[in-house]
């Protein structure tokens, strides 16, 4: 990437964090036509056009990228956000699944599949993926509390108990850990 196409890009990633969405978009869309498939930008076009709720736009860009990087399984991860964002369980599990085939050991894409599986109310299964990923990353926050819902739906009181404990450990200043192991 060039010089200015590295400025253009610092610019478009902090309009993004500052959710000025449609700025920074604009600066994607100009770096993708000006140097299409560069996955990095291609990402950051996708999650943008999800934050502004552009499910549709979000949809055909992350299709793009997954067909443009067959082989990298982030664009599998990324197509399988917008199918999860347009609430198609199974299709999203298949990219998360697609895309741990790619990289066995890719946490995001464990936990992700997790979070399908449940929303599918496979929850026995759901939590085999979130006990893969916390075995990747034992600090995997969201692994850890999204395995402690389920296990309280499984009604394995003192599993969910001990995941609310680590959590309380993990992070003591997050009251909500405090109360999920309280309740």
């Amino acid at each position: 990437m060039a010089e200015d196409e590295r400025a253009a890009l610092s610019r478009a990633t902090t309009l993004h964090r500052e959710g000025r969405l449609d700025e920074a978009l604009e600066i994607y869309s100009r770096l993708l036509k000006a140097r299409p498939g560069v996955f990095e930008v291609e990402r950051l076009y996708v999650f943008a056009q999800l934050q502004a709720g552009r499910v549709k736009e979000a949809h055909a860009a992350a299709r793009r990228a997954k067909l443009g990087h067959p082989r990298n399984p982030h664009a599998h991860v990324l197509f399988g956000a917008t199918l999860q964002a347009e609430h198609k369980w199974e299709r999203a599990l298949a990219a998360f699944a697609a895309a741990t085939k790619l990289d066995p050991g890719l946490v995001e894409a464990r936990y992700l599949a997790g979070n399908m599986l449940a929303n599918l109310g496979r929850n026995a299964e759901a939590v085999a993926h979130f006990d893969t990923a916390l075995t990747l990353d034992p600090r995997a926050v969201e692994a850890l509390v999204n395995r402690a819902k389920v296990r309280v739906r499984l009604g394995q009181s003192a599993e969910a108990l001990a995941d609310f404990t680590r959590l309380a450990e993990l992070h003591p200043r997050e009251h909500a850990h405090f109360l999920a192991k309280g309740a």
